[in-house]
């Protein structure tokens, strides 16, 4: 063979990626899971799944991917199903392609059935696709957000973010597909569809678009939220029973019952291959299974983790730490958000990023803080630091290091430099007893006088004077509502991000 010919046979290899293609002589008819539109956000950098139903289970299905990227470069890669799951309510097939390109290629998906010649073209662009989930507080829509007007306006720009929104539906059993939603995949230049979705998924993503400048990619966000539900709906009965919850069906309020949202809104989108997770959620367990939280948040965490198509082993997963207004005892259910550490990620839980909100507060909207602004940028800095490895992001406000003892004055050093504001608050409290048992009785956290503070920047430090009575236990925003001014924490880190330092507390001796 003519040495010149080379560099060409190996350009046409290169376009017909062929993993496996069925010539199977058989028909079916083939369908599309109901979130799968023209225009949809399929996951880059990874084996993403393609999937449907079929009314002939026995018939292979082949997938062709024709992809084109940014610089115009084509490829085409093949791909077909390995087997179907029979269902009681559908025959489910699904392929795995091998990568398609990375975000901002645009690829026509082509599904056929053996040799049906029903052929069904799906346009999609490669991108990273995050599922955003929770109660009202992710439920808040733009329109509700403080300056929702300008916001929205200002938001028309930014076509690298499309966005799907699930239709509420509850189930007593695993459901093979949603029951419906979007009439299809939306970009914030449509202002109508825009001003309904999720303000915490959307303004993350945009913010997360700013922080990347010319290196940003496309986002795909995946709105699947009911307001006023606790996270055991939303945990499958294996993640339940990793912590003995007890079940719980609820004719009147479905929507609460064990398992009943995960049947019906997370479940079939499993096969969707995902970036990663964003979650608001917690005010419902404040008064139920609120000492159980600490187990079943982060079961359901690895829960979806296992159970989800995604790129990554552990895949990101944001969430919001609660505002105030909640129920009594929603501070307990910050700490527990935190699997009782007060800064994640840690041991209990990896690759998780939270963005603190009780200084949140807003007396109007109550328990539903208008101010989604500041909630989606912090969110964007530890998703830009945890899931995109830009480490010039940070995770955490400032957190205690060490508290020292000298006769009845107690040192609080900090793990990085920060602000103090004791204007409102001093931000401490102290307990005569243990831990367990100031929290077990109602009323024993009492507020440490501002005047007992003295501030020592140069060494992170606070310095508490508590000559003036017993101190067993020492805590830091250990109140519902800490502070009822916005932005009023008291200790904020001192860098341009200003993240506020989270509740903590620790016993004394």
């Amino acid at each position: 063979m003519c040495s010149s010919f080379l560099p060409y046979i190996i350009s046409l290899v290169s376009l017909f990626d062929v993993r496996s293609i069925s010539t199977q002589d058989c028909t079916g008819t083939v369908s599309l899971p109901k979130y799968y539109h023209n225009g949809m956000v399929f996951q880059a950098d990874g084996m993403p799944k393609v999937w449907g139903f079929t009314t002939n289970p026995s018939c292979p299905v082949n997938v062709k991917a024709a992809c084109t990227d940014k610089n115009g470069s084509k490829r085409v890669l093949w791909a077909a199903s390995e087997g179907v799951e029979t269902r009681d309510d559908a025959n489910v097939w699904e392929v795995t392609m091998n990568p398609l390109g990375s975000s901002g290629d645009e690829c026509t998906i082509s599904i056929e059935q053996g040799n049906s010649k029903n052929v069904i073209n799906l346009d999609v662009i490669l991108g990273d696709v995050w599922i955003c989930s929770g109660q009202s507080n992710m439920e808040r829509r733009m329109d509700q957000i403080a300056n929702a007007t300008s916001e929205i306006q200002n938001s028309a720009t930014y076509s690298n973010i499309r966005f799907y929104k699930v239709a509420r539906h509850t189930s007593d059993q695993e459901e093979s597909d949603i029951i419906g939603g979007s009439d299809k995949w939306h970009t914030p230049d449509n202002a109508a569809e825009l001003k309904a979705f999720s303000a915490v998924c959307f303004l993350t993503a945009r913010d997360l678009t700013d922080l990347m400048g010319d290196d940003k990619r496309v986002f795909g966000l995946i709105e699947t939220v009911w307001g006023g539900t606790r996270v055991e709906a939303w945990s499958s009965q294996k993640a339940l029973d990793e912590c003995d919850v007890e079940p719980s069906v609820l004719p009147d309020y479905p929507q609460n019952s064990n398992s009943y949202l995960w049947n019906a809104m997370v479940y079939p989108l499993l096969r969707t291959t995902v970036k990663g997770f964003l979650w608001y959620q917690g005010e419902a367990n404040s008064g139920h299974n609120r000492d159980l939280y600490q187990c079943t948040f982060p079961a359901m965490i690895a829960d979806w983790r296992l159970k989800f198509s995604k790129i990554e082993q552990i895949p990101p997963f944001g969430f919001v730490q609660l505002a105030t207004n909640v129920n009594a005892n929603g501070v307990e259910i910050r700490w527990h958000q935190t699997k009782d550490k007060g800064f994640v990620p840690n041991q209990g839980i990896a690759k998780v990023f939270m963005a603190v909100a009780f200084d949140t507060y807003d007396k109007e909207n109550g328990i539903h803080p208008r101010y989604k602004q500041i909630v989606g940028e912090r969110l964007s800095y530890g998703a830009a630091n945890i899931a995109y490895g830009m480490t010039e992001y940070p995770t955490n406000g400032p957190f205690l290091e060490v508290v020292t003892q000298n006769g009845g004055f107690h040192e609080v050093t900090f793990d990085q430099d920060f602000t103090y504001n004791n204007e409102e608050i001093s931000g401490f409290y102290v307990c005569c007893d243990s831990i367990a048992t100031c929290d077990a009785a109602e009323g024993s956290w009492n507020r440490v006088p501002k005047e007992a503070v003295t501030v020592v920047l140069e060494e992170r430090k606070l310095v508490l004077d508590l000559s003036g009575g017993c101190a067993s236990a020492l805590a830091y925003a250990w109140e519902d509502i800490p502070v009822e001014t916005y932005l009023g924490a008291p200790i904020y880190a001192d860098d341009p991000f200003r993240l506020p330092a989270a509740p903590w507390k620790v016993n004394l001796s």
